[in-house]
């Protein structure tokens, strides 16, 4: 992995460390849907009731209260994390429906992104989650969208050594020129020699049929 995208991820588990995000269960919602046993909650509100063992426990969700839920975004970055691509799909097709019957125009989750900018398609590739980048690229997912920094998931993926995740990437139509905040283009920041010449030979390849274009344009013109 390359040190920007390290650096990047330390940062990310930093700030999801002892979040509502990090204390809920980590078993998928579509198995604790409907139960009726309280799940621990991120309210503020919520007070701590001590036991008679001494123990400080939260106090039990008021009859008819409905259980505090995350904002759907975090949640399908927090299944695409976790690789639970059943969670995901199931979200996606939640959020589908949702828009169908009520009209609303709700945001498009799959290219949901964190405070910097990184959605869960940057963050497949940090992890080198072919199955996750496939899963999300044929659902939809922007494949140039850029992160804070300028970083598409091509830019990430080449950072962190993974050819076969930025060949897929360029089957999909990443953009070979796209430059980040600092300059560079996916070839600049590759991290091996497997991955740089994948992405020099995807670059002469556009080059030639870019070439090839102009030859084509400048005959009809004449």
């Amino acid at each position: 992995m390359g040190d920007t995208a390290k650096a990047k991820r330390r940062e990310q588990l930093k700030g999801w460390a002892g979040s509502c995000t990090d204390r809920t269960s980590d078993v998928p919602r579509r198995r604790w849907r409907g139960d009726a046993e309280a799940e621990p909650s991120c309210d503020p509100q919520v007070e701590q009731q001590p036991d008679p063992a001494g123990r400080d426990e939260i106090s039990p969700i008021p009859s008819g209260r409905k259980r505090v839920r995350f904002d759907s975004a975090a949640e399908f970055l927090a299944a695409c994390a976790s690789g639970d691509t059943e969670e995901a799909k199931a979200m996606l097709e939640e959020t589908e429906q949702s828009k169908t019957r009520n009209g609303e125009n709700l945001p498009d989750i799959i290219n949901c992104s964190n405070s910097d900018g990184i959605t869960a398609l940057h963050q497949a590739c940090i992890d080198g989650s072919i199955e996750i980048v496939t899963f999300l690229l044929e659902r939809g997912a922007n494949v140039n969208q850029v992160d804070s920094e300028g970083w598409t998931p091509l830019h990430v993926a080449s950072s962190c050594g993974y050819p076969d995740i930025a060949e897929f990437l360029l089957q999909k139509g990443a953009s070979l020129t796209a430059v980040n905040c600092d300059g560079d283009v996916p070839l600049d920041i590759a991290l091996d020699e497997t991955t740089e010449s994948l992405l020099h030979n995807y670059t002469q390849r556009q080059g030639e049929f870019l070439a090839c274009r102009m030859f084509m344009f400048s005959l009809l013109m004449w």
